[in-house]
């Protein structure tokens, strides 16, 4: 029974789920019935396909429950920052204030009116803590809604994702210093063909992914959430305007004596809301726009290298029809993030990881090796910071390889008393072994330091956002060091306690 004829019986099965308990139970089965002194290698494979078919299984029971969002704000973190900072003084105040008290007068700024408020001191103070709270929830760099989009939006994920059909047929071509794009390797294989027509061919792609890259970056660049003090000056996505109304609202709740996690509470469901209606705004206008400039651009290529190979346009077209597709995908992205309610292991985080950087990366095959020594089952809430913790990780190890053609990729995960290490080690090209030669000191210099300005950065902070989650969202303590061979990188992250990792008494 192979692996190809087991593939083969989907047909007779309903639902995922049958198909992987159908594959363990031939798994367990062969592995029962031929000993292993006879059919070892037979008996390796069998143990790592029943190995991975578990993982996928847990993962499909994880993922069951839950959407593609990746929009998350952590209010409960925001909130308890907002109490301490603000409730005790808020207490101070008198509740005896009316909405007469609150006057807006407006300020002429360049070529609009700005609105402000004015009033009793408490009117004020009142004011000023509505405007924190907008702040908070807006661009705290670990808990607000701008981090949600550094980390799942505007670091890779964009441009990778819709990057990858290019990379896919071949049609990337190499970024030159001068931000153009030299693309003499994609025609490697039609050297033979009309010179004229490949000279005009070149000068068309190279031209074409430049434009195609600024549409990519100009959407990326607009994931971003403004400050209220900041609406206005540029295209961003998510803008939050704070109206004379909502002033009002506010400070009548304080008159009638809400508490303050109360007023917080409030100020949260009209926050999100504004989330909402720019969301549904995003998917069902941003990204078609999206779409159909980046067709249309497609479409002029097309048309301008009309006597090119054959096989060229083809591909063109190829990745015409799956950036088309990966844009649609990406409405799915702009809901709200859900958690699991399924406890998991840590090989499903390895196979929805694996799964993500692949699909960026179509173009190199990457040899994975999974293990997993701890076999515990994790809280269902750590489901996705994990992923993202791990994705970061192997994406981290595939973009800087220095390889284009093939990966090999190696995860594991021991535990030692309440510590876990997670290991992250692939193999390296000679120029990024010299590279990082001279770097790797310096790197675990930055790594070692509490520098959380580091993982707020759009571009190479990569690993400063792992330890950054890992402390702020799992809660855990972490220490991250990366370690350099002739040939390998090594990422090494060690949870020093990870008890609080566990689902219930998932040791017993």
């Amino acid at each position: 029974m192979t692996v190809d004829v087991m593939d083969g019986l989907i047909t007779f099965f309903h639902s995922d789920a049958d198909i992987y308990k159908t594959r363990l139970d031939i798994c367990s089965t062969y592995i029962k019935e031929n000993p292993k002194h006879d059919f070892i290698k037979d008996i390796s494979f069998i143990t790592n396909e029943y190995n991975s078919v578990f993982n996928r299984l847990i993962l499909f029971i994880c993922s069951s429950d839950i959407n593609e969002g990746r929009i998350k704000i952590e209010k409960e973190a925001l909130k308890v920052l907002l109490i301490e900072e603000y409730a005790e003084g808020l207490e101070q105040l008198d509740r005896n204030v009316a909405i007469e008290d609150v006057k807006f007068v407006e300020i002429k700024n360049k070529d609009k009116f700005d609105v402000t408020v004015t009033g009793s001191d408490t009117v004020n103070t009142l004011a000023e803590l509505l405007l924190s709270i907008y702040r908070e929830y807006t661009v705290n760099k670990l808990h607000g809604l701008d981090n949600c989009l550094n980390l799942r939006f505007r670091h890779g994920e964009v441009k990778n994702h819709l990057w990858s059909p290019l990379r896919k047929q071949g049609l990337a071509g190499r970024k030159a210093a001068n931000n153009k794009f030299s693309v003499d390797e994609v025609f490697e294989d039609y050297r033979l063909f009309n010179e004229e027509s490949l000279s005009h061919a070149k000068t068309s792609l190279s031209n074409f992914l430049v434009e195609i890259e600024k549409d990519i970056y100009s959407f990326r660049g607009k994931c971003n959430a403004d400050s209220v003090d900041l609406v206005g000056e540029d295209e961003r996505f998510f803008q939050y305007i704070l109206a004379p109304q909502n002033i009002i609202d506010f400070v009548e709740l304080f008159s009638v004596g809400k508490s303050f996690e109360s007023l917080v509470d409030n100020v949260f469901v009209w926050l999100d809301d504004q989330t909402e209606s720019i969301l549904t705004e995003l998917r069902t206008v941003a990204l078609n726009e999206l779409k159909e400039k980046m067709l249309l651009k497609f479409d002029k290529l097309l048309t301008e290298v009309e006597f090119a190979p054959l096989a060229f346009k083809q591909k063109v077209s190829l990745a015409r029809s799956e950036i088309a597709e990966r844009v649609d995908d990406m409405s799915a992205w702009f809901e709200w993030a859900e958690e699991p309610s399924s406890p998991f292991n840590f090989g499903a985080v390895y196979e929805k990881s694996s799964e993500l950087v692949e699909s960026l990366y179509p173009s190199i095959r990457i040899n994975k090796v999974f293990k997993d020594d701890t076999h515990i089952l994790i809280k269902p809430a750590n489901f996705t910071t994990l992923v993202t913790v791990l994705s970061l990780a192997i994406e981290n190890s595939t973009r800087h390889c220095g390889l284009s053609i093939e990966l090999d990729l190696f995860v594991s995960i021991n535990k030692s008393g309440s510590s876990y290490t997670l290991e992250v080690r692939n193999s390296i090209s000679k120029e990024v072994f010299k590279t990082l030669s001279s770097r790797i000191d310096v790197m675990n210099d930055e790594l070692s330091s509490n520098n959380s300005d580091k993982a707020s950065k759009d571009t190479g902070s990569g690993l400063f956002k792992i330890k950054s989650l890992l402390a702020n969202r799992v809660k855990v303590k972490a220490n991250i060091s990366v370690a350099l061979k002739q040939d390998e990188y090594k990422l090494i992250i060690q949870i020093i306690d990870g008890e609080g990792l566990l689902y219930e008494n998932s040791d017993s």
